[in-house]
């Protein structure tokens, strides 16, 4: 895989969060605490969890202070049983905007790859934490910066 995401800074923005229920207290969104985030397949975008509960869906979303995880029991079970589950996740601080300071392209198989990954002089490197992250289910986007841009 090459690596053609930009390397100049950038900024990325949250496209607008579709709430599932507004009305429903136990469904609001704490922006001071971290959320769980994942490719939501069947509905093309990505769905936003914080409690166990997925709270937002939304197309673009921009994390800070990023945790990469992968279930390895449910990563397991995709080799195992051939059908996709949620088990991998970016669990970060969700943020209006963030700026990307030499942006990198991660990807997660997980047939192929036991973690997420980057490319970096040609060859894959594991990604646990980064700075922030973009992911754009439009672009098929998943983008990361592992340096912390002034004023963040």
């Amino acid at each position: 895989m090459t690596n053609t995401t930009p390397t100049a800074p950038a900024e990325y923005r949250t496209s607008e969060l579709r709430f599932r229920n507004r009305s429903n207290p136990r469904y609001r969104l704490d922006r001071n605490r971290p959320v769980k985030v994942y490719r939501n397949l069947s509905s093309k975008c990505f769905s936003i969890m914080q409690d166990g509960i997925v709270k937002a869906h939304s197309n673009a979303v921009c994390l800070k202070d990023v945790d990469w995880k992968v279930s390895q029991k449910g990563r397991n079970r995709v080799i195992r049983d051939g059908k996709k589950n949620v088990h991998a996740f970016s669990i970060g601080l969700l943020r209006d905007s963030v700026r990307l300071a030499k942006a990198e392209q991660v990807w997660y198989n997980p047939y192929l790859d036991i973690h997420f990954q980057v490319v970096r002089n040609g060859a894959a490197v594991l990604v646990r934490q980064s700075a922030a992250a973009v992911m754009d289910a439009t672009r098929k986007l998943t983008l990361t910066s592992f340096e912390k841009e002034a004023g963040q």
